[in-house]
């Protein structure tokens, strides 16, 4: 059953980071609101990148 559940949430991770990524789009675009920092950027454009996900 949990791993049901963790093959079920691995299926839907490019969704998520897809979801994820035009959310950051949106909000830096039209709403103007950036993270404060760069930190993670660099790693979530590989995670993107591996899961062919268009950044």
């Amino acid at each position: 059953m949990i791993a049901e559940h963790f093959n079920q949430l691995n299926t839907l991770r490019p969704a998520v980071l897809a979801s994820a990524s035009r959310l950051m789009a949106v909000c830096a675009a039209d709403l103007q609101v950036l993270a404060a920092t760069d930190d993670f950027t660099a790693e979530f454009q590989v995670v993107l990148s591996e899961t062919g996900v268009a950044a």
